[in-house]
């Protein structure tokens, strides 16, 4: 080991500087090596230094949980989203899904079933993680009671109390009948949000005020930091950027634990932050469904490599109006299946861990992050009219200079405003959703092209 130091000397950041200089071959330095980025509203290096780390040795699985929660392996759930209509027709669909490799179904309940007894037959649930977006206390209910007979299962509730004010009256009743149970049910929804154009930091700072506003609520109804923390359950969106997006998870995990730390858990496990990342639609294309699937696959990795427990990519277009299609839904999955079975994702926690950009990229969105939290947090918190001006106007703010990059080209998007199919696509984009107030943005559909 001493004569592999003795061998490769260290070097130094003025030495490695001059190198750079040299190979550069008299183009400007600092215009070539340095960013600023006017949508994340941070300046960064395109290489750093070990003097440029700020990095405490930690290890996975542990406090602040920056390199994720796992210790024995990377593994994670595979996730698709199934929106019921039929109960029987999505019945076919949950079992089709787990077949070809789903490990997370997520059921949509927007158009209330009513037979869970058709809905859910021959569903091994004990052996999956099931995720349910819910919109009523009684669907929950109804939910709760057909489980009552499963013992070891992994249930998620997406409640998402900031998004309806008739859940949010109702909160009581919800924690009255978790008490006993140690569930998931709080649904801290940044992938909506990033939906909407948020940058970075507003993401996190917004998940972080919702995700902070949960556990003062439960602990207000008696619950202990250790029992709030565990009902809390974040889902995140995975953009284009993909090192951005790696220290954005790991980001979002040290400052969670931050929070939930300053409450002094007796348990340190308390201040993980359990998250389903999802791909979503905002930078896809209906003309162009392979470029589709390497975004789609890149954004998956940055997910996998920050370790995140669950992935969900939406398939391209199912946001469309003819919906998803077979082959867009086997792709979203198969995405997952060769980054296990090909790539070996799966076996190595924090590949990224101790990368002086990352680990640098890290310490400076959780700043600007914790800023903006802090600010939220000075309006009254998240339910605060101040506050979600505050929100509402950061976002717009840099939604129109996402579209104004794209559409004068600045930012290249292959099949959305650069190397467009010609052929003429039948199908179209659906009507626009919104989330807090805020629209949801896809770029091919809001930005008119000459």
């Amino acid at each position: 080991m001493d004569k592999l130091f003795s061998d490769f000397p260290k070097v130094s950041k003025a030495q490695w500087e001059e190198k750079l200089i040299k190979e550069l071959k008299g183009a400007d330095f600092e215009s070539s090596l340095k960013r600023n980025d006017e949508i994340e509203d941070f300046s960064y290096c395109t290489y750093y230094h070990n003097i440029d780390s700020s990095n405490s040795i930690e290890i996975p699985g542990k406090s602040s949980f920056k390199r994720g929660g796992k210790s024995d392996n990377n593994d994670w759930f595979i996730g698709a989203l199934i929106c019921v209509e039929n109960e029987k027709e999505s019945n076919s669909k949950a079992l089709d899904l787990l077949m070809t490799g789903c490990t997370s179904l997520v059921f949509d309940f927007k158009n209330n079933p009513s037979n869970l007894s058709v809905l859910f037959n021959e569903i091994g649930f004990e052996f999956i993680q099931t995720q349910f977006i819910v919109y009523s206390y009684e669907q929950f209910l109804g939910i709760n009671v057909y489980f009552e007979k499963y013992e070891n299962c992994e249930i998620i509730y997406r409640l998402d109390f900031f998004s309806s004010d008739e859940l949010m009256s109702k909160f009581t009743d919800f924690t009255s009948l978790i008490a006993s149970k140690n569930t998931r049910f709080c649904h801290v929804n940044t992938f909506e949000i990033q939906q909407c154009g948020a940058n970075i930091s507003q993401e996190i700072s917004f998940g972080l005020a919702c995700g902070h506003e949960y556990l003062v609520k439960l602990m207000e109804s008696g619950y202990t930091i250790d029992q709030a923390a565990a009902c809390i359950h974040f889902s995140v969106g995975i953009g284009a950027n993909y090192f951005y997006e790696i220290a954005k998870i790991r980001s979002m995990r040290v400052l969670w634990s931050k929070i939930v730390q300053s409450y002094n858990p007796l348990d340190k496990n308390s201040a993980n932050c359990p998250i389903t990342a999802e791909v979503g639609h905002m930078n896809k294309s209906l003309k162009d469904p392979y470029t589709n699937l390497l975004r789609q696959t890149t954004e998956g990795m940055s997910a996998i490599s920050a370790g995140v427990e669950t992935l969900l990519v939406h398939p391209y277009n199912s946001k469309s109006v003819d919906g998803p299609c077979v082959l867009s839904s086997r792709m979203a999955l198969n995405i997952s299946l060769i980054l296990k079975d090909e790539s070996y994702f799966d076996k190595v926690i924090d590949p990224i861990g101790g990368s002086y950009s990352i680990e640098k990229l890290t310490d400076i969105i959780s700043e600007n992050a914790w800023k903006m939290f802090q600010e939220i947090d000075s309006k009254g918190g998240i339910l605060s009219s101040k506050a979600v001006e505050l929100i509402k106007s950061a976002i717009s703010n840099k939604v129109e200079i996402r579209k104004a990059k794209v559409k004068s080209g600045k930012q290249m998007m292959i099949g959305i405003n650069k190397f467009t199919n010609p052929l003429v696509e039948t199908n179209s984009w659906s009507v626009e959703e919104s989330y807090f107030g805020l629209k949801k943005v896809v770029f091919e559909r809001d930005i008119k092209f000459n």
